[in-house]
């Protein structure tokens, strides 16, 4: 079991440090990102803004291929015949898309099938789903109900290892239809993911470099001045980005640790099990090694052969960990949301096989020493293996299984805080529906007025983002009286009715209304950006950017991202080119007869575009979903650990029991009780177990600690986190040990005292 739960992780880990390395040439392709350092405020994008890929124009010949991907918020709208769609994963890519990443067509030419801006690409998966069995190259697809694009290509489902993930593939040429030049050629315009290739020895250093002198160069002061182009490793972007505006949400290597540091003390625990066990069995077999070295046998034959029965040991318990692992792997990935198929490749199999070889060398060698230790076993009648070294293996062992219940209880803790911590804001029994057509925004009242006829609803607001969902814009202003220039502050866009739905607090100011007496926009800023833009009286100062207007109100602070980033100074306003979605509050749920009545009128003012919808709880919920995912699996193998360490307790009990079994009939014989005989025992095993105790207290202490560091946000952890595991585990030992020597204590003494 033990090793089968090593097998496991070890494919969960192999999986989670393979992400993007399918990719040809993966060490020299990087994401170029953007570091904003907008007077103290640090933001670091993911995205770029389209002027700025023009690096790779010519400007630094180290770069020798780049594509551009643009992902739109939200879904996009795919209708083929009559039958619309919502799709997730569309992606708008350039041209190169396929010849600079290790993604695969089965129908179509890589150099040509997005080369014109009516080219479309499907998935293997999303083709069978579209057109069936038919064949869907030459169909005509629209695309928002704007655009008819022809399928020119069908690749392969994109490998689970890649943080690029997609249904659809679109021309990345189409935006010159869909945006005006001067959206797509503004450099602060972060809406694109931009990737790069350098030459083979080129440093990366070197390159970052010469974009600085490209932006020193090309771009204008305000952005030169504010932001630094970096190179990401793409292979590094799973576990080690959390970049504002990722693709999607990316794994932690903090969670990473835990998992991997779990599944390799399960394997220490197990290895510590069968050398306990060993100890106990070897006892019986000291006759038989003592025959063999009279009968002429050397030292190192036996103990080649002793541990050649461990290797065989291991390799058997191979066998039965490989099977196991064999007829659960879809559960498996279905649990931890992997698709394992590593476990069908050869090279996983010898590693494992190395593994089980390597764990039954390591585990046959203690015991079979111990065994061998004299040169005369056939003199030393007495001998019998003393308990003290295997003291110090059961209570290494108990001690890993309390550090493992530790760090169960502390993820537990950490995800139910993340999950269950006021964001500042009541986001209950909220529906979010995105807005796919923006020319009704200014509209919005007469659409609010209709949503809110329908039974049940109590309330509804437009907004570019919905709290705590990581969608949130980000754009600079300049505010009056303020101590910071061209700031770049987080953009909540909404109309008057968005703080009362989502109960955010007034500190000062009103709420009813976003526009002040004198026409201007009314703006709100929350206590985070006053404090940063350090107003002591923030009403009535004047703000320029995106829009002009003035500070009629601030709010308390809400997190517009999730808890795995720290509150940020925040602006709210109304601009209704930029309202993106409808909340829609009902205090009682929202049922599928309410749903219904509220497509139903969504369907009179969105005729073309069926009405979409998420709750807001899930939608942030999403954002964790890696959190639960390990926590899932930490707690399995906390019981497959625990689960061994009982077993290695009956083991080390028996082996107490035996080498205690003379010196209790002795004492027995002596007139002790079975009760004294019992102290005696107990006033040793005490001093290992409170020392073991206090000193896995402690490391677990400081492991925790050390590992909450990497959150922004974290729970105060109880101290019974520390001492439960402990008391749990020592009450185990204590019920399993203390059982079988009091067995041992009521025995009659003859049967012990023979062979003196």
């Amino acid at each position: 079991m033990g090793l089968a739960s090593f097998l496991v992780a070890s494919l969960y880990s192999i999986d989670e440090v393979s992400y993007d390395k399918f990719h040809p040439s993966h060490d020299r392709i990087y994401r170029l990102v953007v570091d904003w350092d907008g007077d103290g405020v640090q933001r670091n994008w993911a995205r770029s803004s389209f002027p700025v890929g023009r690096v790779a124009d010519g400007a630094i010949p180290e770069i020798t291929e780049r594509v551009r991907i643009r992902k739109n918020p939200g879904t996009d709208l795919i209708t083929i015949g009559k039958v619309p769609f919502y799709e997730p994963d569309l992606l708008m890519v350039e041209p190169e898309f396929f010849n600079l990443f290790g993604f695969q067509l089965i129908a179509g030419n890589v150099d040509d099938v997005l080369a014109e801006k009516n080219g479309i690409v499907l998935t293997q998966e999303i083709s069978r789903r579209y057109f069936g069995d038919e064949n869907p190259i030459g169909k005509i697809v629209r695309f928002d109900d704007r655009f008819d694009l022809k399928v020119t290509g069908i690749a392969k489902n994109p490998p689970s290892q890649s943080h690029i993930q997609f249904n659809v593939l679109v021309s990345f040429n189409l935006l010159d239809d869909i945006f005006a030049d001067s959206r797509l050629n503004h450099w602060g315009q972060f809406d694109h993911y931009t990737y790069l290739k350098i030459a083979d020895g080129s440093i990366k250093m070197d390159v970052e470099a010469k974009m600085t002198g490209f932006l020193s160069s090309q771009a204008p002061e305000w952005v030169s001045e504010k932001i630094t182009l970096k190179l990401q490793p793409i292979e590094s972007i799973h576990l080690g980005s959390n970049r504002q505006s990722e693709l999607r949400p990316n794994s932690n290597s903090t969670y990473y640790l835990v998992f991997i540091s779990a599944a390799l003390l399960i394997l220490v625990v197990a290895s510590f099990n069968y050398i306990n066990l060993s100890y106990a069995i070897y006892m019986s077999r000291i006759k038989e090694i003592a025959i063999r070295q009279i009968l002429g046998s050397k030292k190192t034959a036996l103990l080649i052969s002793l541990v050649a029965e461990s290797v065989l040991v291991s390799m058997l318990a191979l066998v039965i960990g490989m099977t196991t692992v064999s007829l659960s792997i879809e559960e498996i990935g279905q649990l931890t949301g992997k698709n394992l198929t590593q476990f069908y490749e050869p090279w996983f199999w010898l590693l494992a096989i190395l593994i089980a070889l390597g764990t039954g060398v390591l585990s046959g060698i203690p015991p079979a020493f111990r065994l061998l230790r004299n040169n005369n076993l056939a003199v030393d009648k007495g001998l019998k293996p003393k308990a003290k070294s295997a003291h110090w293996l059961i209570f290494t062992q108990l001690g890993i299984s309390s550090l493992l219940i530790m760090a169960m209880l502390a993820v537990t803790q950490q995800l139910n805080f993340l999950q269950e911590t006021s964001l500042g804001f009541n986001g209950a029994s909220i529906l979010v529906i995105p807005i796919k057509d923006r020319t009704h925004n200014a509209d919005y009242k007469t659409i609010l007025s209709e949503i809110e006829s329908v039974s049940g609803i109590d309330g509804a607001s437009f907004s570019s983002s919905t709290p705590g969902s990581s969608n949130a814009l980000t754009y600079t202003y300049t505010i009056s009286g303020a101590n910071k220039a061209d700031v770049a502050l987080t953009t909540v866009i909404a109309d008057e009715s968005f703080c009362k739905l989502y109960d955010i607090k007034l500190i000062r100011g009103r709420l009813n209304s976003l526009s002040s007496s004198d026409g201007h926009v009314g703006i709100l800023l929350n206590q985070s950006a006053v404090d940063f833009l350090e107003l002591d009286e923030p009403i009535g100062k004047q703000v320029s950017g995106k829009i002009t207007g003035e500070v009629v109100g601030v709010v308390e602070d809400f997190q517009v991202n999730s808890l795995h980033n720290l509150v940020e100074p925040v602006i709210i306003y109304n601009f209704l080119p930029t309202l993106r979605y409808v909340s829609v509050r009902s205090a009682t749920g929202f049922n599928r007869e309410k749903i219904d009545n509220l497509a139903e009128v969504w369907s009179k003012r969105y005729e073309k575009y069926p009405m979409e919808y998420s709750l807001l709880e899930d939608d942030n919920l999403k954002l964790y979903s890696y959190e639960k995912g390990v926590l899932h699996s930490i707690n399995i193998l906390v019981c497959v650990a625990v689960f061994i360490a009982v077993i290695g307790l009956i083991g080390h009990a028996t082996l107490l029991r035996k080498s205690k079994a003379r010196e209790f009939s002795i004492r027995k014989v002596l007139g002790a009780s079975p009760l004294l005989v019992l102290r005696s025992t107990a006033g040793v095993v005490w001093k290992y177990l409170l020392f073991g105790a206090m000193l896995v207290s402690s490391l677990g202490f400081v492991a925790i600690e050390f590992w909450l560091r990497n959150f922004p946000y974290r729970p105060e952890i109880d101290v019974w986190v520390y001492v439960a595991p402990v008391i749990i585990v020592s009450v185990l030992f204590l019920v399993i040990v203390g059982a079988l020597l009091v067995r041992q204590a009521g025995n009659n003494p003859i049967k012990y005292l023979r062979d003196l």
